[in-house]
C-alpha cells in the first residue's frame, strides 16, 4: 500500500503506471509516489495520449509489453 512505501518499509520492486494527462489523479503524485520508495526498485511508466479511466484503450500495447517486461525480469532474477 501506498504507507508502506511512504514510511520506506517496501523493499520490492514496484511498477507503476500512469498518464500525464490523468485529470482525476496528477502525474505529480505518481512521481511523488515513486521518489517516496526509496527503499524499492520502482519504475514509473507515463503514458502520454490517456486520462484516468481510458489509459488502457489508448495504450494497451505499451501497458502488455512493459508488464510483460517486469514479470519477465522478475522471474529471471529472483534477488530483485
Amino acid at each position: 500500500s501506498e504507507m508502506c512505501i511512504r514510511d520506506r518499509s517496501f523493499k520490492g520492486e514496484l511498477l507503476i503506471f500512469h498518464s500525464k494527462n490523468d485529470s482525476l489523479v496528477s502525474f505529480d503524485h505518481a512521481q511523488k509516489l515513486a521518489k517516496s520508495a526509496s527503499n524499492a526498485k520502482v519504475q514509473l511508466v507515463e503514458f502520454n495520449s490517456s486520462d484516468h479511466n481510458n489509459y488502457l484503450g489508448f495504450n494497451l500495447t505499451e501497458y502488455h509489453q512493459e508488464l510483460k517486461e517486469f514479470i519477465t525480469k522478475k522471474k529471471n532474477n529472483k534477488s530483485l
